[in-house]
């Protein structure tokens, strides 16, 4: 058997040729059905309307032989009535929605008929016209109910798959439809990821070319400097590292060691960071000279106790330092530190950091949106892969069917 290739928009139309000879004919007769199923409701609406208005009166009678069979059986007519109308018929007519009616018509025929049983006998011998009237609404509505029964079972059952598959060509296109809207909308999103992603580049090349400035780089090789003349001064204090710790410990509890407060702090500068200390000494050191003429009184009078190798250290190094061997790294430090200050309080560079922060603050608004872009095209994305997973198993379901329901066999491209 040939295979027959079909676009969506054509197995509906295909469909409808190839079986309409055999589903119009059920079809109609499935509305008779239902007919059927709205009758039965009005005949039972119309015999209970009997039930409630003659017990009805005789309540108003006050008859008190009659009147608890009468409040009973219009307490009954009532649960009949309600029980009936919630059942709604619709206008079109499907296996499905005649299936369910059909059974729940069935459901509430079997409650009354227990009700029937239970309650009639009690009410006798009173209203025994309108009960038989009822009783006889009761039992052609079983049969009527018994026939459309037999017609969903054996006749209308055949439809049931041609007529989930018409259902499923009706969602396949409203599908399509979707993914048609969701790849215009990707496209859209996919332009703005570009859109952005451009901007990202464009801002990151500027703030480089910021970077890059004359000034930002004399800063940069300052910063250098800085860092090697501080490892300079670092290693020429090595020896001395150790005599300040212990002096600064001894000044602190004993108080025959007289050193100004202005001397303390550089002490303590000294031991923390050389650099910085140095820098904000006047030339040749004059704190430090102070510093280490005491230090060294303490060595030699054995107040500051050190190994003899490192106390001779020590006082090698004092020798060195009194005699300006730093003087050099002083000016140069002091140097640096001054044309750094003048390089960060100049107007090019408050001009190129006002830029860079700017040009930072877009950079992380432009990032924030590009985050937002992506998570919305991610969303997008996910949806597609399952509309379009969707459609692809409402194809192969439609083909299926059409081939387990007619026999022929169709591919929808």
């Amino acid at each position: 058997m040939s295979e027959i290739k079909l676009s969506s928009d054509q197995v509906k139309d295909w469909l409808e040729n190839e079986t309409d000879h055999f589903l119009s004919p059920i079809q109609e007769e499935a509305k008779n059905n239902l007919q059927t199923l709205q009758q039965i409701k009005e005949n039972i609406l119309e015999t209970t309307k009997i039930l409630i208005e003659s017990s009805q009166k005789e309540i108003e009678k006050r008859n008190m032989r009659v009147l608890n069979r009468a409040r009973a059986l219009n307490k009954l007519a009532h649960l009949f009535s309600d029980r009936i109308n919630k059942i709604n018929i619709p206008e079109e007519v499907s296996y499905s929605n005649l299936s369910k009616i059909t059974e729940e018509t069935n459901k509430i025929l079997l409650v009354n008929e227990v009700d029937i049983k239970n309650w009639f006998p009690r009410i006798s011998p009173f209203f025994i016209r309108d009960r038989r009237k009822f009783i006889t609404v009761h039992e052609r509505s079983k049969e009527s109910l018994a026939e459309v029964t037999d017609f969903l079972k054996n006749e209308y059952i055949k439809t049931k798959t041609l007529q989930e598959t018409f259902q499923l060509i009706s969602n396949l296109l409203v599908l399509e439809k979707k993914l048609e809207e969701l790849e215009i909308e990707r496209k859209d999103i996919e332009k703005n990821q570009q859109e952005i992603t451009k901007k990202l580049s464009d801002l990151t090349n500027q703030i480089s070319s910021l970077k890059e400035k004359n000034t930002l780089s004399q800063l940069s090789q300052l910063d250098i400097q800085n860092q090697k003349l501080t490892k300079e001064l670092h290693h020429a204090f090595r020896r001395l590292d150790k005599s300040f710790k212990k002096m600064h410990a001894l000044i602190l509890r004993d108080n025959s060691i007289v050193l100004t407060s202005q001397e303390i702090d550089y002490l303590e500068k000294y031991i923390e960071n050389p650099f910085t200390a140095i820098t904000k000494e006047k030339p040749n050191y004059p704190i430090l000279k102070q510093i280490l003429k005491i230090l060294n009184g303490l060595l030699e009078t054995g107040k500051l106790k050190l190994k003899s190798d490192k106390k001779r250290k020590a006082q090698d190094t004092i020798k060195k330092i009194n005699n300006n061997s730093l003087i050099k790294l002083q000016e140069k430090s002091i140097a640096n530190i001054n044309q750094k200050q003048n390089l960060l309080t100049s107007t090019i560079l408050a001009e190129i950091n006002r830029k860079k922060t700017e040009l930072q603050e877009q950079n992380r608004k432009i990032k924030a949106r590009k985050s937002r872009i992506d998570a919305h095209a991610l969303v997008k994305k996910n949806k597609y892969n399952q509309i379009k997973n969707q459609i692809d198993k409402n194809k192969r379901l439609i083909e299926k069917n059409i081939f387990d329901s007619i026999e022929k066999t169709i591919k929808i491209e």
